[in-house]
């Protein structure tokens, strides 16, 4: 199962405490509930492997894609797809990920591949790296 989620990817913040109660910030819980819409129809998962297209900043000379190594951190981008499953999360086993600027002029979005096959995951992750820069098999 393979998904192109066309969003800018919103890491999970911390929840905000305050005397009435807990929350999460209203940025983060519209992504989570836009999300979720699209992944309803997602069978269980056992594998997932997720790749995360940040907007690229104006800064940024025009090229190909490079690496993101700053804020906010790839475990609280998992964490956002995770929330957003129909499934319960603890029964995913294995996941690869990566978090990369897009490309010059490409779009912000998330790739989600996933199965409950052990032996399609590592398949897939690999797949989805060559494709990623620019090299179908």
């Amino acid at each position: 199962m393979k998904k192109i989620l066309y969003y800018n990817p919103v890491a999970c913040p911390r929840p905000r405490v305050t005397r009435f109660g807990t929350y999460y910030p209203k940025r983060y819980t519209e992504f989570k509930k836009a999300i979720s819409k699209e992944l309803e129809d997602v069978e269980e998962l056992r594998f997932i492997v997720l790749l995360f297209i940040i907007k690229r900043p104006k800064a940024l000379l025009k090229g190909d894609q490079i690496l993101h190594h700053k804020r906010p951190d790839l475990d609280n981008f998992i964490k956002s797809i995770l929330d957003a499953l129909p499934q319960e999360d603890s029964k995913i086993h294995s996941i690869f990920a990566q978090k990369r600027y897009a490309r010059y002029l490409e779009e912000p979005k998330i790739v989600l591949i996933g199965g409950s096959k052990t032996t399609d995951s590592f398949m897939s992750f690999f797949d989805l790296l060559m494709s990623s820069f620019g090299q179908e098999k």
